[in-house]
């Protein structure tokens, strides 16, 4: 039987229903799907407990040491690739508000770059607060409050839950003050990912000051635990077997085609069609419906990734396509930089380059739009960097 026999033969099945191909590639789609589905599922849980710890504070640990702490050398740590943010602090006097009588409030001295830690944007003035502590005073950002005759602008409000963190900051006030203005008690330290010599990199912020004084390392949140195991989790998920499933159902669908069609083939046999011949015609349209179902299930799998975690899928997404993604998530769209409910702004400070921007955020930084600078040609370039190294980063993040 002549090739063009045999490919006219097949066509001619396929378009006519006679292989069954929109069946069969419908089955193979929803088997691979789900599988592929569970895998991506889990996957992303195991992100969002990464992101959850972080957000927690069991990423972020510190040393304590009265007057010992050396604010040049914490601020330094900041320069350390896994290290995403450290600054320094030190109790001072309690704070008085006029409108509140017979009421004082907690106040620490900070570093500047203590902001970075509390994921608010500084400019070193002012006082910061907890959005619970703002409630309770009824202010905002901006809000000015009067403490025995002097003023006190609150500029900056940051999260601190109540969810087993140090509550110390939950109701007191942050003053950013500069370096120069002596030793500290405390330096504070957020890493990701994790690292094993957190405790050296800690001790190393220690000034000569702290002879004889007792020294501890402590983490803001002990309830999340003391390490978070993404590398372990991922190697243990159960559905990580999803591949192996989703090639078994479609070896069963395969199966399944070729018994169905048995009749059929063997008349082909005793009408004198040759069983090479028969078996290429099985093939083609076996591949036929294989190619639709594997090209159906990509396009399926990768709009619900985008729909359900899209955050996840935006700077993988090729620069042309940038227009279908949703304003929150372009990388480089000309959309306003105001951030999303679900989301706190890492590119606020307008002064920061985009380089910068995209550094943060791969040393795990909370995920955010990005300003309307984003749409120039450097951010091109640096999407187009970002795409390079894409796999490790997300690799660095969640694990």
């Amino acid at each position: 039987m002549r090739v063009t026999s045999i490919l006219s033969e097949a066509w001619r099945n396929v378009i006519t229903g006679t292989a069954r191909v929109p069946l069969f590639a419908a089955l193979i789609a929803l088997s691979a799907g789900l599988a592929a589905s569970a895998d991506i599922t889990t996957v992303h849980t195991i992100h969002n407990n990464a992101r959850s710890y972080i957000d927690a504070g069991g990423a972020t640990q510190y040393i304590l040491a009265e007057n010992g702490v050396n604010t040049t050398a914490c601020e330094s740590l900041a320069t350390y690739s896994a290290v995403n943010a450290s600054g320094s602090l030190r109790q001072t006097a309690d704070i008085t508000i006029d409108s509140l009588p017979g009421s004082s409030f907690q106040t620490y001295e900070v570093s500047t770059g203590f902001a970075r830690i509390l994921g608010i944007p500084s400019n070193g003035t002012g006082v910061w607060v907890s959005h619970e502590f703002a409630q309770t005073l009824g202010a905002t950002t901006g809000t000015t409050l009067t403490s025995e005759g002097e003023t006190l602008q609150i500029t900056g409000i940051f999260d601190y839950p109540d969810d087993g963190r140090d509550s110390r900051l939950g109701y007191a006030f942050i003053v950013p003050v500069p370096e120069d203005t002596g030793a500290f008690n405390e330096c504070w330290m957020k890493t990701w990912p994790q690292l094993d010599d957190t405790d050296a990199l800690l001790h190393s912020t220690l000034s000569a000051q702290s002879d004889g004084t007792d020294v501890a390392i402590s983490q803001l949140n002990k309830s999340v635990g003391a390490h978070f195991d993404g590398p372990a989790q991922f190697a243990e998920r159960l559905t990580r077997w999803s591949p192996l499933a989703a090639a078994m159902a479609g070896a069963l669908l395969g199966l399944a085609w070729t018994r169905r069609r048995r009749l059929e083939h063997a008349a082909s046999l005793h009408a004198g069609q040759t069983r090479t011949a028969m078996t290429t015609t099985a093939l083609l349209e076996t591949l036929a419906w294989a190619i639709l179902g594997t090209a159906l299930t990509g396009a399926i799998t990768t709009i619900g990734v985008m729909t359900l975690i899209p955050e996840d899928m935006g700077w993988a997404i090729p620069w042309p396509f940038h227009h279908c993604l949703p304003p929150s998530v372009a990388p480089c769209s000309e959309h306003s930089s105001e951030p999303s409910s679900s989301r706190k702004p890492i590119c606020s400070d307008t002064s920061r380059s985009d380089e910068s921007c995209f550094s943060a955020e791969a040393q795990g930084a909370t995920r955010a739009t990005v300003d309307a600078r984003a749409g120039s040609v450097a951010c091109r370039r640096s999407v187009l960097r970002r795409l390079i190294d894409i796999k490790q980063e997300d690799e660095d993040w969640a694990f």
